[in-house]
């Protein structure tokens, strides 16, 4: 791993795993370990700049992990405990040194991007500053976990998505979309999750989670971001599809097109006088003269914090302008732009809308007209 990564350790004396021992598992560069309570812990994140948060799974361990979920929520939450644990607020579970030295990999190069995508720190500071941040749902790791068991069952993941009474109405109301395409209203999360498959539903779980308002000033928006979003994604899933993307690409697409837009919820939620300021015909200018960086950035620093795929960051940073980055054909990124350049022009296939320099490069600029006649014919 990258010795740039820190990490910060909550050493508690009463557990049964030596964390000093695991800590050579992984060879990141470790903040001197930590025996205290959360406001300790948070000093030594803050001024370390860490990205890794360990602890064993005690109450000294896991107040932390729940702590850090609400102060610090852009930093990686890994428990240290036998198989089995619960996780709680973490967002890790490891039981072995072979696990964790899995895990450390995985993470280091999402990290690594985070950092790269961060504009020298620039955007990590402005999203510590925010006092409201979308978070991932607190189901999402447990459903992760019975997605990935052994023996997946569809009754425990529709009993763990209806336990949020919110969160099931907005995951029907994006299975339930057009351009799911879907010929049956579907009514319970059981039946959507046999329609569509787990590995489906779980994403749109995510996504159906992060926009919360909180507090009646921020409805209005929220309704109006999570509207047009379930249209982005739903299109952007249907173009990657008819260019022949496969269908983890076509999720990712999906997923990307739900985000895509996320980090105007922080703006607004944070900063809602200057928010109101931005000059649409101006955004990204605005939005830089105002806030340092641009809804699109922020919306994929918080992806890549979520630890989702490059694609998925790649195409939510850029789905404005995905010239910004060279490309060597049609991809998420693609689709993801393509899809909310047609819902900005009203479906109109606009040349105007589009960013003209990255579809000639990637040779689809021809592809217009047909995007937007199956957008189209998908909404009627």
């Amino acid at each position: 791993m990258s010795q740039s990564i820190a990490a910060v350790v909550i050493n508690d004396e009463t557990s049964d795993l030596s964390l000093p021992s695991a800590l050579n598992w992984g060879g990141f560069r470790v903040v001197p370990s930590f025996a205290g309570d959360l406001d300790g812990a948070a000093v030594l994140a803050s001024s370390e700049g860490s990205d890794i948060i360990i602890a064993t799974a005690t109450p000294i361990g896991r107040g932390v992990m729940t702590g850090f979920a609400d102060r610090f929520p852009l930093v990686v939450r890994i428990l240290i405990a036998p198989p089995g644990t619960a996780p709680g607020d973490a967002q890790h579970v490891v039981s072995s040194r072979s696990e964790f030295a899995e895990l450390v990999t995985q993470l280091s190069s999402q990290i690594e991007r985070r950092k790269s995508a961060s504009d020298g720190g620039r955007l990590k500071h402005l999203v510590e500053r925010a006092r409201h941040l979308p978070t991932l749902p607190k189901i999402y790791t447990a459903l992760q976990d019975e997605v990935n068991s052994e023996d997946p069952q569809i009754a425990r993941v529709a009993a763990l998505v209806e336990n949020d009474p919110a969160l099931t109405v907005r995951v029907l109301q994006l299975v339930n979309s057009p351009m799911m395409g879907l010929r049956h209203d579907v009514t319970d999360v059981k039946q959507a999750a046999a329609l569509i498959g787990l590995r489906r539903l779980t994403p749109l779980v995510l996504a159906s989670g992060v926009f919360e308002p909180v507090s009646p000033f921020d409805q209005r928006l929220i309704e109006r971001l999570w509207s047009d979003s379930l249209l982005v994604g739903g299109l952007a899933r249907m173009i990657a599809a008819q260019e022949g993307l496969d269908t983890q690409l076509a999720d990712e697409a999906q997923l990307a097109g739900l985000l895509h837009d996320i980090g105007e919820v922080v703006l607004f939620q944070n900063w809602r006088d200057d928010y109101m300021k931005i000059d649409l015909a101006q955004r990204d200018r605005d939005e830089i003269r105002l806030f340092g960086s641009t809804h699109a950035a922020i919306s994929g620093y918080l992806c890549s914090s979520w630890n989702l795929t490059g694609g998925v960051v790649d195409a939510v940073t850029l789905h404005h302008l995905p010239s910004r980055r060279s490309s060597e054909g049609v991809g998420v990124t693609t689709a993801v732009h393509a899809a909310r350049a047609l819902v900005d022009a009203g479906m109109d296939p606009d040349t105007a809308a589009f960013d003209l320099e990255h579809l000639e490069e990637v040779g689809a600029v021809d592809r217009i007209e047909d995007w937007a006649a199956m957008a189209v014919e998908a909404r009627v």
